[in-house]
């Protein structure tokens, strides 16, 4: 009889007990040419352009595809709609994300008023109603 398949949590202390560290080549050719690889969430649609594309792609193929299995006509609708991807399209994409990451950074570096909470009772402040 096999053994039982380990649950997450324990897979988990497993992998971090090994202390597994990952290293990518293309961290270190852009820390010898004086850049940082930011990484970003999978699948975030705001800051990769890569979402927008796809998402695209899938909504040109949903109109275009009318039969729900993979037959000839679905393969043909494919490949037309990824020759819409064009330069353009991409540029489009990228400037959407660099505009919504100056949005991002702007609204980071807004200085708003201090929240302050005091956790005793004491104030030094008296309310207007003691006035």
């Amino acid at each position: 009889m096999p053994s039982p398949i380990p649950i997450k949590s324990v897979l988990i202390r497993i992998i971090k007990e090994a202390n597994i560290t990952s290293e990518h080549v293309v961290d270190a050719i852009a820390k010898d040419n004086g850049c940082e690889v930011l990484r970003l969430p999978p699948y975030h649609c705001c800051l990769n352009p890569i979402e927008l594309i796809w998402a695209r792609l899938k909504k040109s193929l949903r109109k275009r595809n009318v039969t729900p299995s993979m037959s000839e006509s679905v393969c043909t609708a494919i490949r037309e709609c990824v020759n819409t991807i064009d330069r353009d399209l991409w540029f489009q994409c990228v400037r959407h994300v660099k505009e919504t990451e100056g949005r991002y950074m702007h609204r980071d570096t807004q200085i708003e008023s201090p929240f302050i909470i005091h956790v005793n009772n004491d104030s030094d402040d008296t309310s207007e109603d003691e006035n």
